[in-house]
């Protein structure tokens, strides 16, 4: 029986799921906060940006061009694709399901592909399912959008 690792994540909250029987069996293997995700940029960096003349009366910030909220879904994507590199070096699953809201899921392809390499094949659904859904409408939602019982 194979056993497939379900990444069930936003930019700030990620859960992992071991599933196996089609859906029927589902433990839940590790759950990890971020709550730098969800925090607005002044909460986030303490200092205002430094600033810089830029010719006759103009003024620009030294962050201009800096996304705080991308900087920190890179570092929670990193975070999260070390557990399943560690998780896959181990032996702990044959296939990996990631469900996540598309930019989220965008970024968790960028830092698996290099990680793993352009290869690396797994099965990517873009939707949000939020914590406040409740525990089982969210494990009910990822059954169905990755179609488990038919597997």
């Amino acid at each position: 029986m194979s056993t497939l690792l379900v990444l069930l994540a936003n930019s700030s909250f990620a859960q992992f799921f071991n599933v196996k029987n089609k859906g029927k069996e589902i433990a839940e293997v590790q759950s990890i906060a971020h709550p730098e995700g969800r925090e607005k940029p002044h909460e986030i960096v303490s200092d205002s940006p430094g600033t810089r003349m830029g010719g006759p009366a103009q003024q620009h910030s030294l962050a201009e061009g800096q996304d705080i909220h991308r900087k920190e879904q890179h570092i929670f994507a990193h975070q999260l694709v070390d557990f399943v590199k560690k998780a896959k070096n181990n032996n702990q699953f044959d296939e990996l399901a990631v469900v996540a809201p598309a930019q989220f899921l965008g970024e968790l392809r960028k830092v698996m592909t290099s990680q793993f390499g352009d290869n690396y094949k797994f099965v990517a659904v873009a939707k949000d399912l939020p914590p406040a859904l409740g525990h089982e409408k969210r494990l009910d939602k990822m059954c169905e959008y990755l179609d488990l019982w038919n597997r």
